[in-house]
């Protein structure tokens, strides 16, 4: 395409007639709208890309954050990477004996037994929902909510994994951040990241309990490996 076609004369030839004009008042405006469209698709995916600018001093999580779960317990020691945008924020190590935090849709302190928060779950279609609510106050304030969506292949993903031993997917927390700590009934955001990881880890136990896959998960997978090497073709003709 010649370059008066994508962005249009400079000037208006003196000579030109109405139909000149009007040709050249069009292109001018599609040039510009492209311009715009380009840019703002560009910081769109470049906000997606990177996330939200991370405003939180060391040792603290935002108020958002997502929970990768590894691909295979031979893959790594880490069950869960903490993370926002392209940034790895901290690893979790768990085993059963955390578990006694959470316990009947209620999570406790495991010294004391004191209880700290009541959980609501349920599932929609290939969503995984856990709600935090404070105790006694009938749902009306939300403590933190942590969400696990079903998603296909890595190798179909707009934006590759961060590491490829975690490569699943796997929870977005969203909470009230540590500048509610005035808030009683404040939870420290471990106890999230702890409950995501208990789920996790027995989703994990549960998947891998049986030798073989069923016939259902290996045509999935199949068909996964295939829309996969589809789009690497795709994009190798980009």
């Amino acid at each position: 395409m010649s370059g008066w076609a994508r962005d249009g004369p400079s000037s208006v030839p003196a000579t030109a007639d109405n139909s000149s004009r009007l040709r050249w008042s069009v292109m001018h405006a599609l040039a510009k709208h492209r311009h715009e469209l380009e840019r703002d698709l560009h910081a769109a995916l470049l906000k997606a890309f990177l996330g939200p600018k991370l405003q939180v001093l060391p040792g603290q999580l935002p108020g958002s954050f997502e929970a990768d779960e590894r691909g295979h317990p031979s893959l790594s020691s880490d069950l869960l990477h903490l993370v926002h945008g392209r940034m790895l924020l901290g690893v979790v190590y768990i085993g059963g004996v955390f578990a006694a935090a959470v316990l009947d849709d209620i999570v406790m302190e495991p010294l004391t037994g004191r209880l700290m928060g009541v959980l609501y779950k349920y599932y929609t279609p290939g969503v995984h929902h856990v709600y935090f609510y404070l105790p006694g106050t009938q749902g009306s304030r939300v403590i933190a909510r942590l969400q696990r969506r079903w998603m296909p292949p890595s190798s179909t993903w707009l934006f590759p994994p961060l590491t490829d031993t975690h490569d699943r997917g796997g929870w977005v927390v969203e909470w009230e951040g540590h500048e509610a700590q005035h808030k009683s009934g404040w939870m420290h955001p471990a106890v999230f990241v702890l409950t995501a990881g208990c789920y996790s880890y027995d989703m994990e136990a549960r998947r891998f309990a049986e030798p073989g896959m069923s016939a259902l998960q290996e045509r999935a997978e199949e068909w996964g490996r295939q829309l996969g090497q589809a789009l690497q073709w795709l994009r190798s003709k980009w």
